[in-house]
């Protein structure tokens, strides 16, 4: 569409404009914007859906979420609950985001309406974002009314950081009040977080003034956090201001300190007076001082900071140490420069330099990179960055390594190398990486062959198979394991089949139970049988793997068939598949817990629920009485006492659920330690 047709459109209210791809004609963002503001503003709840389908067709993923936020914002106006029902049927990619949106829409709208309507969504994840949103909105209008909406909400919310939001908005129209909010904020609750953000709001809008503030703040290390915010803004707005007030300090460690925290930034305006200034500092802080100027200024000019380095009135060690960290920083921008600096070093720090850039060389310049390496002085340091060189060059141009790998002693590294290599190779040119290995004996062959077997094992398992056969079966161990995980994801019962002709290798087992998440995923059963004859600690290993993958598919099912089994493997599955089940329906999970013949099996399932799930303080009173093991129900009183005296902040909840639980006068008095009275 044309601009000037677009402007038609405009002029007659985009009365012609029906669908979502008519509007995703129009030119610019702000007409497709506007055009849909339009059309959803006339629309019922109906077409809505009809548009919000549309729009989840629409490619671009921000495209698709504007049009989504606008639709369903128009969609709550009319019919939250509808609004929030549609979505949650659709399975968006973008749903939690879209579901913000309602709930902070729905807020504003009713805010009761939309907190009962947040704690009856199922999905405690989804119920959690929609409370999360309604705090949000509150933070923004209604700070005071944060605690009162928390407290109603089904999930407890930790409000610390939009606490500490809030007070940051209010810093820039009342940062007196602000800051003394922040102040009187528990210490445990944003109050950190909080000041700095009054420190840096009030420092944007008037830093003398936040200044003069810090009066008002009577604990040091609340203090210097916020002095700390305030000159972290003041220098990035005005760095020359900043510095005349911090060398305007009368206590001359603060003065210093202060200093040293705005030098980093106060370089990248002023290199040489940053330099002079820190020249002044005394002991470390000079040394850390000096690091963090040049840090910056060589990555501004090079040649500059190189040049100042020797102006320095230091020793030549600390003047060496800088050179060295500059030629670190300068391998990221300029690797030539970089090596030329290294090369005006003493032996020692340029052997430093060389071991943290090396490898960034090898990547522009691999060649090089191995003759810098081969002139390192001493043997070990050598070997190791020789390897590393080689081993950047396998992976980019392995016949290019191959050249140089004789150059390395025989061993250890060597190997590695060969394997490395080869499976570089394999994944370009396979008939040409094993016409090399052919080519190799002994170790170097061996090592060859496993590299090329583990790269091909997940593109041609079947290749890696007839590699395997040529490694010692004291070396098959990992690969055993990775040929048969890849042949399992296609066919589970021709990879155990085929891994029984290996049934004599020691890494047979551990290979099977590998690869049992896969035969579970198709049949449970038959995975849990083969399980069972495996040896004691691989067998525990893969029928805890089979119910766990039974157990996220369908928890009734593996549920029922734990409950049929020997006590050992109930002692073996049961807390499992509750800790699973716990996630999606822990009602349904304690439900069956409860059917267990009372005992050890069942208590710890019961504690499992308690722990793992979203039951409340009443149904997990129910729990207690139902728990046979004093040390369990103790257990299980323990951690929900402390939830809701320590976590939830209260008291008066936590003191009537020790009464509705009958807890003992001896455990009350070991929570009371716990909580601090």
């Amino acid at each position: 569409i044309s601009r000037s047709e677009a402007q038609d459109h405009r002029s007659n209210h985009y009365a012609s404009l029906t669908s979502v791809d008519d509007v995703l004609e129009l030119p610019g963002d702000f007409s497709q914007t506007e055009a849909l503001f339009t059309i959803a503003g006339r629309a019922s709840a109906s077409e809505l859906e009809t548009l919000i389908v549309q729009s989840t067709q629409v490619i671009d993923r921000y495209d698709r979420q504007a049009a989504l936020d606008i639709l369903f914002s128009r969609y709550t106006e009319l019919d939250p609950h509808a609004a929030v029902d549609f979505l949650l049927g659709m399975n968006l990619d973008i749903d939690d985001q879209i579901l913000s949106s309602i709930f902070i829409n729905w807020s504003k709208l009713d805010l009761q309406e939309a907190i009962m309507a947040a704690n009856q969504i199922a999905n405690p994840v989804q119920r959690r974002k929609a409370g999360h949103a309604i705090l949000t909105a509150a933070s923004r209008h209604s700070y005071g009314d944060i605690d009162r909406i928390n407290a109603q909400l089904s999930d407890f919310h930790d409000t610390a950081y939009l606490r500490s939001s809030a007070i940051g908005l209010r810093a820039n129209y009342d940062p007196q009040s602000a800051l003394f909010e922040a102040l009187n904020m528990k210490q445990d609750g944003g109050r950190y977080d909080a000041i700095r953000r009054v420190g840096v709001v009030w420092a944007r809008n008037d830093p003398v003034a936040a200044l003069t503030a810090l009066e008002s703040i009577p604990n040091r290390g609340l203090r210097d956090r916020y002095l700390a915010a305030v000159y972290q803004q003041w220098v990035a707005d005005d760095p020359e201001g900043a510095v005349q007030s911090v060398l305007g300090i009368a206590d001359t460690r603060a003065r210093d300190q202060q200093l040293e925290k705005m030098l980093r930034s106060y370089t990248s305006v002023n290199p040489m007076h940053a330099l002079e200034l820190a020249a002044g500092l005394s002991g470390q802080a000079r040394h850390h001082a000096y690091a963090e100027i040049f840090d910056v200024w060589v990555a501004t000019d090079p040649d500059a900071a190189v040049q100042a380095v020797s102006t320095l009135a230091t020793d030549a060690n600390e003047k060496d140490q800088l050179l060295n960290n500059m030629a670190r920083r300068l391998a990221w921008q300029n690797t030539e420069q970089a090596v030329a600096l290294i090369n005006t070093l003493s032996p020692q720090q340029r052997d430093s330099a060389l071991d943290s850039i090396l490898m960034q060389i090898a990547e522009s310049d691999p060649e090089g990179a191995m003759a810098m390496a081969r002139a390192t002085e001493s043997p070990g340091k050598r070997q190791r960055q020789m390897s590393g060189v080689l081993e950047n060059m396998s992976q980019s141009n392995p016949q290019l390594a191959l050249q140089y790998i004789h150059e390395l002693p025989h061993g250890r590294r060597r190997d590695q190398l060969y394997q490395k290599i080869a499976a570089q190779w394999a994944a370009t040119d396979s008939a040409a990486a094993l016409a090399w290995a052919a080519t190799l004996q002994g170790d170097s062959y061996v090592q060859a062959i496993s590299g090329m077997a583990s790269q091909l094992v997940h593109d041609d398992p079947q290749q890696a198979a007839t590699l395997l056969r040529q490694i010692p079966a004291a070396q098959r161990g990992q690969l055993l394991t990775g040929i048969a995980s890849a042949m399992s994801r296609r066919a589970p019962r021709d990879a155990l089949n085929w891994l029984a002709q290996f049934s004599g290798d020691r890494y047979y087992e551990q290979a099977v139970a590998g690869i049992i998440h896969h035969v579970a995923e198709r049949d449970p059963i038959y995975a849990l049988n083969v399980a069972e004859g495996l040896s004691n600690e691989q067998r525990y290993s893969a029928t805890r793997i089979a119910i766990s993958t039974w157990a996220v598919n369908d928890p009734a099912a593996a549920a029922t068939w734990a409950s049929r089994s020997t006590p050992e493997i109930q002692h073996q599955t049961v807390t499992q598949i509750v800790n699973t089940w716990a996630q999606s329906d822990p009602l349904a999970a304690l439900d069956w817990a409860k059917t267990l013949r009372a005992g050890d099996v069942r208590d710890a399932a019961l504690v499992t629920l308690t722990l793992s799930s979203t039951l409340n303080v009443n149904e997990i009173s129910g729990v207690v009485s139902r728990i046979e093991s004093s040390e369990a129900r103790d257990q299980v009183i323990t951690s929900t006492w402390l939830n809701l005296h320590r976590d939830r902040h209260d008291p008066q909840a936590a003191s009537e659920f020790l009464n509705r639980v009958g807890a003992s006068a001896e455990l009350r008095q070991r929570l009371l330690s716990y909580g601090g009275g």
